[in-house]
């Protein structure tokens, strides 16, 4: 069980943030109905963790609930860039035959998770090279 109070979370994130999150596959069948829905994201070390809101709208991290809905290991899944949208990447868990899509409402926030993730799932090739593109203020 992952007892994470989002409250406490900044000392063990390895990255956190808001995020739309869109099922594209599930268990290998892709979903009749597949709204974007909204979450504040937390990875921990090879754990993303995933905080519900608590109303509509809202993305700071207090319109967020402070417990989560759900936590997943992602040492195994795939992560990569969605070529056509800046702001988005696509996480794959070949095990399970999952497929998220993940928009994090810009471009730098992209190019950061993307980086994250790749790091906690051990890769380390293809596409990092967006961070070149990017100019850090």
């Amino acid at each position: 069980s992952n007892e994470i109070n989002l409250k406490h979370v900044d000392a063990v994130a390895t990255f956190q943030g808001y995020v739309r999150r869109k099922t594209v596959l599930k268990e290998g069948k892709k979903p009749a109905m597949s709204p974007w829905m909204r979450y504040w994201l937390v990875l921990k070390n090879t754990t993303l963790i995933y905080f519900p809101p608590k109303s509509l709208r809202g993305t700071e991290k207090s319109d967020f609930k402070s417990l989560p809905s759900k936590s997943i290991d992602i040492s195994g899944c795939l992560v990569v860039c969605s070529g056509n949208q800046s702001d988005a990447f696509q996480l794959t868990d070949p095990l399970r035959g999952n497929v998220y899509k993940f928009r994090t409402g810009s471009p730098l926030k992209a190019v950061h998770w993307f980086n994250c993730l790749r790091k906690a799932t051990n890769q380390y090739d293809e596409c990092t090279h967006l961070e070149n593109l990017m100019t850090f203020e």
